[in-house]
């Protein structure tokens, strides 16, 4: 799935929508996007088709586009049986005329429905300007969230949740701590849940209903109603190392397994000093990043490349059950047999496009490969300064680096030996390694110089901002939801150091998502709190998730 490296989430949001009676839930979602858009026209001056026979159109897989060509929406729609899938992908360039970049924005709308009364909504808006600009920018948009959302959230028609929890865009204070502790705990959950605790004057270090309208429906914000249900949550989910501490907030990730060891690591929470430091504004401002701009939804969503690829592969049936009716079987077999020859030489053909854009950023990338090889071993902690010295004089007079990966890792080690290790397991992996010796010593220096002070306290910077923005990968805290439902799954993710089981969800991977070149990689690890390393538990290539696991 390809994603315009030039383009900023701003928001994404996933949820179910359900139509009342009589009414038909994607079509009610278009006239919720009319309307945004058309309030929109109606600010910037332009016009479109707004009649019913056009969005109708639109309905059916139509494009429309304002005069001028710079307000356009794109869609597409399967159908089978009684099951629609549609994807909408609306781009707009804003010129501000003032000198300053222009700016694209794509809101991507995707709808998986079981039916024409439900199905699931995925909403992801993003922007760029333009790239290779000589001047100004223009100024950051500001965290909202966007008015296309809040309407779908507001209409009378849909009704709007996740598994069945209605959807809000208010925090909720709770009287009853078993509610809460029920919903905290609740391994089905799919949304995060936040938690802010009063101080000891009785005052919240964060406004929870600052924190519900900056992240809408990408989680729950609950709060006690007064000193005695917080008092009461938090003997509840001390069993379990989960309680939240007084002037401080808690972030309850998605689908808790509460016999996993080491699980409360996975909720983490910001105590009130940090709060404090950082300010509320800043703080919120995190939270949005981390959970209401996480470019790992782009994976999840439905966009309108996979309604295009659903179609091909009905296309391609039919075609099939035409021929089986038309020729006799050894016919069929030359037919099928040079149609698949010609898609084989089609995919050829992508894939030589493809690696001469990788070749050419690897030839960019070989360049600076020595300053960073060389930056990373002055910082290094050895034992001594002539070791570091001695070191980083061998890696100056390294034509490349080893071919094997356990020479790399050993030399990342060697580097950051009080960042990083392996375990048992993850050094085994290396012998399935099959990424470039390049790639690996990237994954590897990502890791220490942009996870590692994250998870060590060292740094409140998001490290999947930072590892977007400055490496040719992407960050990602856990799996995504079907997955975590699935216990074999799960169990992939189980790993052991020095006697201690820990959870190797997290991972970085290549933004290239082809196994079969050398820029792929997966890296997966935990962050080990009594030694303050990062671990890796595998780099041998992708661990079975609920989407490969469906592939197979």
């Amino acid at each position: 799935m390809l994603i315009d490296l030039n383009r900023t989430m701003f928001f994404k949001a996933s949820f179910d929508i359900e139509a009342q009676p009589g009414n038909d839930a994607l079509w009610v979602m278009l006239m919720d996007l009319r309307g945004w858009l058309r309030g929109k026209a109606n600010r910037d001056g332009y016009t479109m088709d707004w009649d019913n026979k056009t969005w109708s159109g639109v309905k059916s897989g139509d494009s429309i586009q304002n005069p001028d060509g710079s307000v356009r929406l794109n869609s597409r729609l399967h159908i089978n049986g009684s099951a629609l899938t549609w994807a909408g992908h609306l781009t707009e360039i804003q010129d501000p005329g003032n000198g300053c970049a222009p700016r694209q924005w794509v809101t991507e709308i995707g709808f998986a429905g079981e039916t024409l009364e439900r199905g699931r909504v995925s909403i992801v808006l993003s922007y760029g300007d333009r790239p290779g600009f000589i001047g100004d920018l223009q100024p950051e948009p500001s965290p909202t969230i966007p008015l296309l959302v809040r309407n779908l959230l507001s209409d009378s028609r849909l009704a709007c949740s996740v598994k069945g929890a209605p959807l809000s865009m208010k925090a909720h204070a709770f009287a009853c701590a078993q509610t809460a502790y029920d919903m905290i705990v609740d391994p089905q959950r799919e949304i995060p849940v936040i938690l802010p605790m009063p101080g000891i004057d009785g005052a919240f270090p964060l406004d929870p209903q600052d924190i519900a309208a900056s992240l809408g429906p990408n989680a729950a914000v609950l709060y006690p109603a007064n000193p005695q249900a917080g008092s009461q949550l938090n003997t509840l989910l001390s069993a379990h190392n989960l309680e939240c501490r007084s002037g401080a907030v808690r972030i309850y990730d998605s689908a808790p397994q509460l016999d996993r060891a080491g699980e409360f690591s996975r909720h983490r929470f910001i105590p009130h000093k940090d709060i404090e430091a950082r300010g509320a504004e800043a703080t919120v401002a995190m939270l949005r990043r981390a959970l209401a701009q996480d470019v790992h939804f782009w994976e999840e969503a439905l966009r309108l490349e996979d309604v295009q690829r659903l179609n091909r592969a009905s296309m391609h049936e039919r075609r099939i059950a035409q021929l089986k009716e038309t020729y006799e079987d050894t016919a069929l077999a030359e037919i099928l047999s040079a149609d698949e020859r010609a898609e084989e030489a089609e995919a050829i053909a992508e894939q030589a496009m493809a690696e001469n854009d990788a070749l050419r950023k690897e030839n960019r990338d070989l360049e600076s490969r020595c300053q960073s090889y060389e930056l990373a071993f002055r910082n290094s902690k050895a034992a001594n300064a002539g070791m570091g010295e001695a070191l980083l004089d061998h890696v100056r007079t390294m034509p490349e680096l080893p071919s094997a990966p356990d020479e790399v890792a050993k030399l990342a080690l060697t580097a950051f030996s009080d960042r990083l290790d392996f375990s048992e397991r993850g050094w085994k992996s290396l012998d399935d390694c099959e990424a470039s010796p390049e790639t690996l010593w990237q994954a590897l220096h990502a890791l220490a110089t942009y996870a590692h002070p994250y998870f060590a306290g060292h740094s409140t910077e998001d490290p999947i901002a930072s590892i977007r923005d400055n490496t040719p990968f992407r960050f990602a805290r856990s799996e995504g939801m079907q997955t975590r439902k699935d216990p074999r799954l799960m169990a992939l993710r189980d790993d052991t150091y020095r006697g201690r089981k820990i959870s190797i969800e997290p991972h970085i991977a290549s933004k290239n998502s082809d196994p079969s070149k050398p820029t792929f990689i997966r890296v997966y690890f935990a962050f080990d709190q009594p030694s303050g390393k990062i671990v890796i538990g595998d780099c041998g290539g992708h661990l079975d998730n609920y989407t490969t696991q469906s592939l197979h």
